[in-house]
């Protein structure tokens, strides 16, 4: 006979194991940042998990899924973009142009060292080789001289270099280059900077180099010490100041944007040529259309060459795999801007205008908000889209997620001052596919340390 404590002992109820909300909610609990999370599966369309999921956040770069969908489903997987190289008239038996040279920007963003689609093997080309194959391809057709000027030609769009909210503090620097038309290397010149002799100016090298900036170079080179520099650029100034100290055997270097990317690819532009033997009595110059000006530029008389860029599946993924803000902005221009994307979420994608204010496509700006139960429910529609599952960085192995350890999840990052978002989908092993939105807004830790609790998160959803 059982004593009596083993016989009560038996007969009490075996607790529960710990619900997966719990096991979240959990994990929250110890953060001090403003949460929202919708888990959808899949199968089902069953919310597994929610917190906030209907209220607004700035997505940062979650916002690339949105632009990238609609530039894939507006666009088409193969469309190519077209820059042309036009003439007011032919050049003559002698392959001299009277008149000016202008290349005609549509939109192509691969006039750059990038290789497209995205690899995780490819490193940075060592030139801009769409650049010197343009080149190429109009010193072949024999002209020798143009007694006019080289235009860079951005009127496909009017000039709006940057979207409403993103910040002054951002265009000095590559995520903060502005959007154009026409534009080359990412529309950025990279800075390296390495020590001279002690006591003399550090050295500067750019890439391509162009005398683009004028440059106040203030940083010493030290025998010994730490390194210290500053890089200040006015918005829309060519001028650059370079302030502090560079100790030997150290380096620095940066990609600083452009303030005019029609006029940057003329000037690179001009320059291969020339190197081809072509001679210019002009200068190289940028032609723009205000947005006032509905009125576009009438069509070439004499095309003297053009270049398809690759198609825009291949593109995208440099959108979302490397989280590319210029490229993000082109192609959601190009499918037809902001208030068509706008349009196309409601009516195609199936998302209340309650659910989202966007100003851009790249997510840089701070006015563009969303909530994550619209995140999900853009991830639901485009689920069995291949190219657009393509884009997204794999946990592991490549994109922003190389160094995240998360099996089976495809999904796009975003990170910028108080802001860490992760967005995609988790292959469940007990509820197989799952669409699903992390935002955390008002974050006070750096972007590391909360990567880490997003990541607890979406490792208890992959069990």
């Amino acid at each position: 006979m059982l004593p009596l404590a083993l016989l009560l002992l038996a007969a009490a109820p075996v607790a529960a194991p710990p619900s997966l909300s719990s096991r979240i909610d959990a994990i929250l609990r110890d953060h001090r940042g403003y949460w929202g999370i919708h888990v959808l599966k899949l199968s089902s369309g069953q919310t597994l998990y929610e917190k906030c999921a209907n209220c607004y956040f700035l997505p940062a770069s979650n916002t690339k899924l949105y632009s990238t969908a609609f530039a894939l489903s507006r666009l088409g997987r193969d469309h190519r973009f077209r820059t042309i190289v036009a003439a007011d008239q032919a050049p003559d038996s002698n392959g001299t142009l009277r008149g000016s040279l202008r290349v005609i920007g549509s939109g192509d963003p691969t006039f750059s060292r990038r290789a497209y689609p995205y690899s995780r093997h490819s490193a940075i080309l060592p030139n801009i080789s769409a650049l010197e194959d343009l080149a190429d391809q109009i010193a072949a057709t024999g002209l020798t001289r143009v007694e006019g000027d080289l235009i860079g030609d951005d009127t496909a769009w009017a000039w709006e270099p940057s979207p409403d909210g993103w910040s002054h503090d951002d265009f000095t620097w590559d995520y903060g280059a502005p959007i154009s038309a026409l534009s080359l290397n990412d529309n950025v010149i990279n800075l390296l900077i390495r020590p001279g002799n002690p006591g003399e100016p550090a050295r500067l090298t750019f890439t391509p180099a162009l005398e683009y900036f004028t440059v106040d170079n203030r940083i010493e080179t030290t025998a010994a010490g730490s390194r210290d520099i500053r890089v200040v650029r006015m918005p829309g100034s060519r001028q650059l100041l370079l302030t502090g100290r560079m100790p030997l055997g150290s380096a620095w270097q940066g990609d600083l944007a452009v303030d005019d990317p029609a006029q940057y690819f003329a000037e690179a532009l001009k320059l291969a040529l020339e190197q081809r033997g072509i001679t210019f009595s002009g200068r190289a110059t940028a032609r723009h259309r205000s947005p006032a000006n509905p009125v576009f530029p009438q069509p070439p008389a004499h095309i003297v060459t053009q270049r398809a860029s690759p198609p825009v599946a291949d593109i995208l993924t440099i959108v979302n795999k490397v989280s590319q803000n210029q490229v993000a902005e082109i192609m959601m221009r190009a499918a037809g801007g902001l208030e068509a994307m706008r349009q196309w979420l409601a009516a195609s994608a199936g998302i209340s205008r309650s659910e989202f204010r966007f100003e851009d496509g790249s997510g840089l700006s701070r006015l563009t908000q969303t909530t994550p139960r619209a995140s999900t429910q853009l991830l639901a529609r485009m689920a069995n889209n291949e190219d657009f599952l393509a884009t997204l960085p794999i946990g592991g192995i490549d994109g922003s997620l190389a160094r995240r350890a998360l099996p089976r999840v495809k999904a796009k990052t975003g990170g910028m001052t108080g802001v860490n978002t992760l967005s995609g989908y988790i292959d469940s092993r007990r509820h197989g596919r799952l669409a699903f939105s992390i935002m955390v807004n008002n974050d006070p830790n750096y972007y590391a340390a909360t990567s880490a609790y997003i990541d607890r998160v979406v490792m208890l959803l992959s069990e």
